[in-house]
């Protein structure tokens, strides 16, 4: 949820929120921006903070603040006001999701990870099919509901990991090494900065095609937003299918063959889809942009061997 939180809402209301605080979509866009760098800035810190703690805990507390950002966001009666508490909303995400991929290897048999860990993707990528146009029909009442919505989510969420999930306090990293040592090792070695560079541009061209499809839509096609989000179930599916079959492409091709074959399509889909001459061949070309970002997006999850590497890939 976390991953495909408040800055999804933002993206889809984009146009609305401009309107709402009397600015330009240019400057609304920037609510995206407080989410990212927010989610960034902590991501950097978040995994030597979990090492040798419960993660059960942290995933709650950052939970908690997860519950406090779309609320307070949906409270807001000033432009500045929602910057703030989407830059809390990208903060607590940073403690949030990366406690899942490293929560699933404690919690169960080897046989089992990587079944789950499909699965955690896939519901991921499933929460923008079906999150994103239930938030484009509220929205069509206020688009504070759908913050107030997420909000309440959180909370539900909060009380099932209280009363289900175990406790996963586990060791220091596994070498032994902290987090400065990890992160120069990670940075010296060549493939490491090949796949920092590489899912950097992948994020900034997902994050950018995200933020910007509902205006495009909108301003483009004359799509509303209940029709926007329509629009986004297929792009959505696109997602789905791709995170569900990332593992059989890396199996079949390597990790990092697999990486340079879906960033290289990628490169041709976005010079292509700014030329789509309708809504039906945009959304189109949109749903298999997202199919490829499906396949790259366990990327974070491959062969990184400590929490503050990863820390480093996410942010």
């Amino acid at each position: 949820m976390p991953g495909f939180g408040p800055h999804l809402c933002t993206a889809l209301f984009v146009f609305n929120l401009a309107r709402a605080f009397n600015v330009s979509t240019s400057q609304s866009g920037l609510l995206i921006s407080a989410y990212a760098i927010g989610d960034a800035v902590t991501a950097l810190i978040a995994g030597p903070l979990s090492d040798g703690r419960d993660r059960k805990k942290i995933m709650i507390g950052g939970l908690v603040f997860f519950a406090i950002g779309p609320l307070a966001c949906g409270l807001s009666t000033k432009f500045v006001e929602m910057l703030i508490f989407e830059f809390i909303s990208g903060v607590a995400s940073a403690f949030v999701a990366p406690q899942v991929y490293a929560t699933v290897p404690t919690v169960l048999a080897g046989n089992k990870v990587a079944q789950l860990m499909g699965f955690s993707l896939a519901g991921l990528s499933s929460s923008q099919i079906f999150g994103i146009p239930v938030g484009s029909y509220l929205a069509t009442i206020s688009w504070r509901i759908s913050f107030f919505c997420l909000a309440a989510l959180a909370v539900i969420f909060i009380l099932v990991l209280q009363f289900n999930l175990p406790e996963t306090k586990v060791g220091k990293s596994e070498n032994g090494h902290s987090f400065f040592s990890n992160l120069s090792q990670a940075l010296k070695n060549p493939a490491t900065r090949e796949m920092l560079v590489v899912y950097f541009v992948y994020t900034l061209g997902s994050f950018a095609t995200i933020s910007f499809i509902s205006t495009w839509f909108n301003h483009d096609f004359g799509l509303n937003i209940s029709q926007i989000g329509t629009a986004m179930i297929l792009i959505g599916c696109g997602q789905l299918l791709g995170s569900v079959f990332a593992g059989r492409m890396t199996n079949q091709f390597g990790f990092r063959k697999a990486a340079r074959i879906e960033f290289g399509c990628l490169v041709v889909l976005y010079i292509v889809v700014p030329f789509a001459p309708n809504v039906i061949m945009a959304d189109i070309l949109c749903a298999i942009i997202y199919i490829f970002n499906g396949f790259m997006f366990p990327l974070p999850s491959g062969p990184w061997p400590v929490d503050s590497q990863l820390s480093l890939l996410k942010c």
